[in-house]
């Protein structure tokens, strides 16, 4: 390993060689993360699974044989893919800056963006008018 990336870190008059990077860090810790199981379920299409984390909301629902509408391909740009927490709004990580933008003053969390971190129970909007309709995808979720 290249001398550079190596810290000597001085703690209780011993010196311990730090050989971890920080993108081997994120790595590792990205890989511990994705080992973990989550329980998921999507209450009105009647499905549950278990499903890695870090997985994102759309992926695992399409894991569990229920998809959510998707009309962009999963790119955070129309919003079909919005989905209300029922339980388990701390087992998503923070939201994107698209979420940020595309679900601002609502609730509601976009599936292709959202990463599941822990058991999670969703639902889907009660009224399609929340999200671009299959004729209109440029609609938004505050259309």
């Amino acid at each position: 390993m290249n001398p550079r990336n190596l810290r000597i870190v001085f703690s209780s008059g011993f010196a311990s060689l730090r050989c971890l990077r920080i993108d081997e860090l994120r790595r590792k810790l990205w890989y511990n993360y994705s080992m973990l199981q989550a329980k998921f379920r999507i209450v009105s299409a009647n499905r549950e699974g278990v499903v890695p984390t870090l997985m994102t909301v759309l992926n695992a629902s399409m894991a569990i044989d229920a998809p959510l509408t998707h009309n962009c391909g999963g790119r955070g740009r129309c919003g079909t893919c919005a989905f209300m927490i029922v339980e388990g709004a701390k087992s998503l990580g923070p939201k994107t800056p698209v979420e940020k933008r595309i679900c601002e003053g609502t609730d509601l969390r976009l599936g292709c963006q959202a990463r599941i971190i822990g058991d999670l129970i969703i639902d889907l909007p009660p009224k399609r008018s929340v999200g671009a309709d299959d004729e209109n995808p440029s609609a938004g979720v505050n259309a």
